[in-house]
């Protein structure tokens, strides 16, 4: 990793000082690691923001949004530089699990900048496997793309014949197959812990400009962010609401919505398999 001298916008090395600080006050971490933008890396989002990898000992009932919620409410938007902050907690033994065939946490220790560590604590060098890697993360995204497309069929068909409760719920775990697709090339894994639209695609959110735009809304009622909240509810609500109903209106908006997202996410799969298939 590099040193703190070497990063290319040091006039806000305070800022990032101050906003560790508070991550280590909030979570007590093993390892806080700057990435993406602000460390002089290539791989970065397409936000510019600061992105941050968090190593902990053991996951608490601490999640991203709780600390980002922390950060916000300590440090506020309106005083900072830098306004965008990306970050990535994870445990100890999941990185030393996953390191070797994961390029996020290889090119992190390769080229990311050590903002706070443990003394205690050294991360093992990481042995990048690259073409286990390649194989694990285009198969795995293939397969999730794959299954999305199918239920998206389903989804639609059902649509089509008036049938709102299967096409709801058939388009819900369509668009949770597209996420994980999504997940799954961007950081060569898929975690197995249960998690909601919103998060998995906040973790991608910045991965590709197509992505990115999905967030922004048309000026509506529901706006996009509010879809993947209606879609997510379309999981556990048409499976156990009884009687269920959805506006025709509604459904068709979420089902465009899907669209969307099937073809952003197939796209920025398509462009970092080619990316990943340069390591080979």
């Amino acid at each position: 990793m590099k040193t703190i001298p070497m990063v290319p916008a040091c006039q806000y090395m305070v800022e990032l000082q101050r906003l560790t600080a508070l991550i280590c006050e909030y979570i007590h971490p093993e390892m806080v690691i700057l990435f993406g933008y602000y460390a002089g890396m290539s791989f970065r989002n397409v936000s510019g923001g600061y992105e941050m990898l968090i190593l902990v000992n053991d996951l608490r009932p601490v999640s991203v949004r709780e600390l980002t919620a922390y950060l916000k409410e300590r440090e506020g938007l309106e005083k900072r530089q830098e306004k965008h902050i990306d970050l990535h907690i994870y445990t100890v033994d999941f990185v030393q699990r996953h390191a070797s065939f994961s390029y996020f946490f290889y090119i992190i220790q390769q080229e990311g900048v050590l903002l706070y560590e443990n003394k205690l604590f050294k991360l093992k060098k990481i042995h990048y496997k690259a073409t286990r890697s390649y194989h694990f993360a285009v198969g795995f995204s293939g397969q999730c793309l794959a299954l999305g497309k199918a239920l998206m069929q389903d989804a639609q068909r059902h649509f089509d014949s008036g049938i709102p409760r299967l096409a709801a719920y058939y388009l819900y775990q369509a668009v949770l197959q597209f996420l994980r697709a999504g997940n799954g090339i961007h950081y060569g894994f898929f975690s197995k812990e249960k998690e909601d639209l919103i998060t998995l695609y906040l973790k991608i959110r910045f991965c590709s400009e197509e992505i990115a735009d999905l967030w922004n809304g048309d000026g509506t009622s529901f706006s996009e962010w509010r879809l993947f909240g209606r879609i997510q509810s379309f999981g556990y609500k048409a499976r156990f609401s009884y009687p269920y109903s959805v506006s025709p209106d509604l459904l068709g908006r979420c089902m465009e919505m899907a669209y969307k997202i099937e073809w952003a996410i197939e796209h920025f799969c398509q462009e970092r398999t080619q990316f990943l298939k340069g390591f080979i």
